[in-house]
């Protein structure tokens, strides 16, 4: 796919295939793991077709050298919105990327970056380590599963992934994003949920966001029915700001019906914001959004409101709950038609539906535990 090939005799480009896993894939024995879609091959190729994995693992990928857009794939881009290119059911697992490059640097453990992609059912577990060095105009952007999306919609997707992102540049108008699930969203997060350790920007000279779902989010973006078990996210800055959230590092779009539960520390000279669901509030709409980290509000610009906005330390899973199925928020989203919970689950059919932000939620009063209704079936560790 990447030298611009067909598929066999066919006129068919590669990077439009339509692609079924039938097995496990194990990646032991490749050190440094070429992504599909790797734009500084010679004919600066991008995947635009559909990528099934069809409830089947990948272990062991390891990635450690960098250029742009690292990942299992690297840059996907679909011909449109209403033709969007397609990576569903992949499970990776045992995740190995330490990138270091001095230019701009977008890396998730699924893709690096997407556009007019639908990216659903998807799950990764590992660890993701960046680093952007000595380049005056460069970002970093580095997620769980997406680094940079721009436009694409992530949905019903998993990650237990420690994300460090660092950034060393003299332009102080760069950015250093790193979240659980994306770093950075210019796009759609919907029923998502994000795990692991740590999520932590440290930049020097560049703005440091750190959040449990999202690094930083933009105008356009929208994020819904989320959930952030991230024990600790973490944002450092010299000589700019630093904003660590919960769920969102800095937010400015909508953000509904999503809760956190990891402490958010933010240190820089400059300009700090912190709080257990966002860092900074920049703007857009926010509503029924729950913190329960040590820092509370801490000193996030998105204050409590009965109802809706609310940090309580000690919210059960069952208020949680509770406080999720008081309003509905509804959206239509492309999704894959097939039944994620189902093994193999096959089907690759992009179908528009309506979300909805109460629907998204399920209860077990069994265990007391909150669930995301659709999550992927295969187990993280």
């Amino acid at each position: 796919m990447n030298n611009g090939s067909t598929i066999g005799t066919s006129f068919v480009e590669a990077r439009s295939a339509r692609v079924l896993q039938t097995a496990d894939i194990d990646l032991t024995g490749i050190d440094d793991w070429t992504p599909i879609g790797n734009y500084v091959s010679p004919s600066n190729n991008y995947f635009k077709g559909s990528y099934n994995g069809n409830g089947y693992t990948i272990s062991n990928l390891k990635i450690k050298s960098g250029e742009w857009f690292r990942g299992l794939f690297g840059l996907v881009i679909g011909e449109s919105s209403s033709t969007p290119a397609v990576l569903t059911g992949i499970h990776l697992r045992n995740a190995d990327i330490e990138v270091s490059h001095n230019s701009d640097i977008s890396c998730g453990a699924i893709a690096g970056r997407v556009s007019n992609a639908v990216i659903t059912f998807c799950s990764a577990q590992g660890e993701i380590k960046t680093d952007m060095n000595q380049q005056r105009r460069a970002d970093n952007h580095s997620g769980g599963i997406i680094g940079d999306n721009n436009g694409g919609t992530i949905s019903y997707c998993r990650a237990d992934v420690k994300v460090a992102a660092s950034s060393d540049t003299n332009d102080t108008g760069r950015e250093c994003n790193a979240g659980g699930i994306a770093g950075r969203n210019d796009g759609t997060i919907l029923a998502c949920e994000a795990s692991g350790s740590e999520v932590s920007a440290k930049a020097y000279g560049a703005k440091a966001r750190a959040g449990g779902i999202a690094g930083t989010t933009y105008g356009s973006s929208y994020i819904a029915s989320c959930a952030s078990g991230v024990g600790k996210i973490i944002a450092k800055a010299d000589r700019q700001e630093a904003n660590a959230g919960g769920v969102v590092g800095y937010k400015s779009g909508v953000l509904y019906s999503s809760y956190a539960r990891g402490d958010a520390t933010a240190e820089s000279a400059i300009s700090t914001n912190m709080g257990a669901i966002v860092g900074d509030n920049s703007s857009g709409d926010t509503d029924l959004c729950i913190g329960t980290g040590a820092g509370g509000q801490g000193t996030s610009n998105l204050p409590p409101s009965p109802g809706s906005i609310l940090y309580d330390a000690d919210a059960t899973d069952k208020e949680i709950y509770n406080l999720m199925k008081t309003k509905d928020f509804t959206k239509e989203i492309s999704t894959t038609t097939y039944d994620a919970t189902r093994f193999p689950a096959y089907g690759i059919e992009v179908t528009k539906v309506t979300f909805s932000s109460k629907g998204a939620w399920s209860y077990d009063p069994a265990s007391g535990k909150i669930r995301i209704r659709g999550l992927p079936s295969v187990p993280l560790p």
